[in-house]
């Protein structure tokens, strides 16, 4: 994945928890670094949906703990 769909999935994140984007790594745990709870992790994904233009299955987003799983999961879906 390019660095600036990178930088796009943090930002989403970064804005959500009001970070600032250097705060936002590739091995952050969305849940113990940021204490997103269920429903902040579903906007989370919504907003990348929307950006990407993709959708993650029920297993994936129940499988989604980093950013780095995240990316993942849009690298995947872009080989299909």
């Amino acid at each position: 994945m390019n660095e600036e769909s990178i930088i796009k999935i943090r930002k989403i994140i970064a804005d959500k928890f009001n970070l600032e984007i250097d705060e936002v790594t590739m091995d952050k745990n969305l849940e113990f670094d940021f204490g997103a709870d269920s429903l902040d992790l579903y906007e989370i994904l919504v907003d990348i949906e929307n950006t990407f233009d993709m959708k993650f299955s029920d297993e994936e987003y129940e499988n989604v703990k980093s950013i780095n799983d995240i990316v993942k999961v849009i690298e995947n879906k872009k080989q299909i």
